[in-house]
C-alpha cells in the first residue's frame, strides 16, 4: 500500500516536473528577441533618425510626435526656423536642453551597442554653445539669490513655464529691459530655476522660482506660433578677478564691516531681508556678497541696474556700502517719532471723556478710574479740567 502511494506520488512529481519543464520549453523562445533579418530591418526602420538615416542617439521626441537624434535636431533647427524636420509642425521646445526619451534610448543601446557608442563619441553639436532659453521679461530689476514668484496667464509664458519645467535643467531666463521694448543683445539677464510649480485647470499657471547667474544677451528673438514669446542666446556673467592685493584687502574690508552691521540688526529686520532678498551668501564669495548687499540697499531703479550689470566686485562693494547701518538707522527714526503707546491711550481716553460730556452722558466715574489704570494721576488732572 506504500509502495503504490509512494508510486503516485512519484508519478505526481514527475507530471509536475514534465509540465513545468513542457512549459518553461514552450515559453523560453518568446522571452529570447527574434533575430530574423526582417524583424532586424523592422528594429532598426523603428529606431532610425529621420535626419540622419541612422540609429536614434539621444532621442527627444517633439510635441508632435517625432523623435530625432538631439545633435540633428539641434543642427536642423539652426537651418531653418524652429519647425518639425518630418510634419513642419511648429517645435516648441528646445532640443538642447530637453529631456530624452528614456524607453527609446534604452532600445536603441540595446538595438546596436557598438553603433551607439560610436555615435555618442562624436561628442556635442558643432558650432556655438551658448544657452538658449525663453525669456520672461518684466520691469523690476533683480538679483541673483531673490526668488521669483509668478502668476502666469498670457499665452507665451504659460508656453515659457511648460517648457521649463519639461526642460532637464528646469531654467528660463529673466530679464528687466533699461526701458519698455528695449530687449537688444547685450543687456544682462539672470538664470531662473524652478522651485515649484502648479498648472490651473484653466490653463494658469502659478510657479516659483530662485533666481541663480548673471549672463549677457547675446542675441534676441520673438519665436513663431508662440504668442510673442520672445528667446535668447545668453553667455555668462562674472566679475573680472583683480590681480591687486589692495584691492582684495579693501572687498574684505567692506565685508567684514557689513558682516557687523548685519549681526547687530534685529531678528525681526534679518528675518524680512532674508525673505526679500534671499539669505545671506557665503563669505567666501564675494562676488555674490557685493550682489545681495546691492539687492538690500539699492532702491533706485538705474542703480540697481548698473550694479548688476558692473564686473568689478571693489566698485559694487563701494556703491553698495554700509545699507544695514542705514537700516538700523532708520529703525531707530522711526521708533523715536513714534508716540509711546501710554501717551497714545491717554489722549483717547480724554477724547472720549469730551465726547461723553458734551453729549451730557457723564459717566465720569468710569473714565476717571480707566485713566487712573493706565497712568496713574491723570485722573485728578481730568476731574480738575472737567470740573473747571
Amino acid at each position: 500500500m506504500e509502495d503504490q502511494e509512494n508510486a503516485v506520488v512519484e508519478g505526481q512529481g514527475q507530471g509536475l516536473s514534465a509540465c513545468s519543464s513542457s512549459s518553461s520549453s514552450s515559453f523560453a523562445p518568446a522571452l529570447e528577441p527574434p533575430s530574423s533579418p526582417e524583424f532586424v530591418t523592422l528594429r532598426s526602420n523603428l529606431l532610425e533618425c529621420a535626419v540622419c538615416l541612422e540609429l536614434l542617439c539621444q532621442p527627444v521626441s517633439l510635441h508632435c510626435g517625432h523623435t530625432f537624434c538631439r545633435v540633428c535636431l539641434v543642427e536642423s533647427l539652426r537651418r531653418v526656423k524652429k519647425t518639425c524636420p518630418t510634419c513642419r509642425a511648429v517645435c516648441l521646445s528646445n532640443p538642447e536642453d530637453a529631456c530624452e526619451n528614456v524607453i527609446l534610448r534604452e532600445l536603441a543601446k540595446a538595438c546596436n551597442p557598438e553603433l551607439y557608442a560610436r555615435k555618442m563619441g562624436q561628442g556635442e553639436p558643432t558650432g556655438d554653445k551658448e544657452l538658449q532659453l525663453s525669456l520672461f521679461i518684466f520691469s523690476d530689476p533683480l538679483f541673483p539669490g531673490q526668488i521669483l514668484r509668478l502668476h502666469l496667464f498670457e499665452q507665451r509664458y504659460r508656453l515659457l513655464a511648460r517648457r521649463a519645467a519639461e526642460s532637464a535643467s528646469r531654467t528660463f531666463a529673466y530679464l528687466c529691459p533699461p526701458s519698455r521694448g528695449n530687449t537688444a543683445a547685450g543687456s544682462v539677464v539672470l538664470l531662473a530655476r524652478i522651485a515649484e510649480i502648479e498648472f490651473l485647470p484653466d490653463g494658469r499657471c502659478l510657479l516659483t522660482a530662485k533666481l541663480t547667474s548673471r549672463h549677457v544677451l547675446t542675441d534676441v528673438w520673438v519665436e513663431a506660433g508662440t504668442g510673442g514669446l520672445h528667446c535668447g542666446k545668453l553667455a555668462p556673467l562674472s566679475d573680472a578677478r583683480s590681480a591687486v592685493d589692495e584691492e582684495e584687502e579693501a572687498c574684505s574690508a567692506l565685508v567684514t564691516q557689513a558682516l557687523e552691521e548685519w549681526r547687530a540688526l534685529p531678528e525681526g529686520t534679518i528675518a524680512d531681508i532674508e525673505a526679500r532678498c534671499g539669505p545671506q551668501p557665503r563669505l567666501e564669495d564675494v562676488e555674490a556678497f557685493s550682489l545681495w548687499m546691492a539687492s538690500v540697499a539699492c532702491e533706485s531703479f538705474s542703480m540697481r541696474l548698473e550694479l548688476l550689470a558692473c564686473t568689478d566686485t571693489l566698485s559694487r562693494l563701494k556703491a553698495a556700502s554700509g545699507p544695514f547701518s542705514r537700516l538700523a538707522s532708520r529703525e531707530a527714526a522711526s521708533t523715536a517719532r513714534a508716540p509711546p503707546v501710554r501717551v497714545v491711550v491717554l489722549l483717547g481716553c480724554i477724547f472720549l471723556l469730551l465726547t461723553l460730556s458734551f453729549l451730557e452722558r457723564r459717566p465720569v466715574d468710569a473714565l476717571a478710574s480707566m485713566l487712573a489704570r493706565v497712568m496713574p494721576g491723570a485722573t485728578e488732572k481730568a476731574v480738575t479740567s472737567k470740573e473747571s
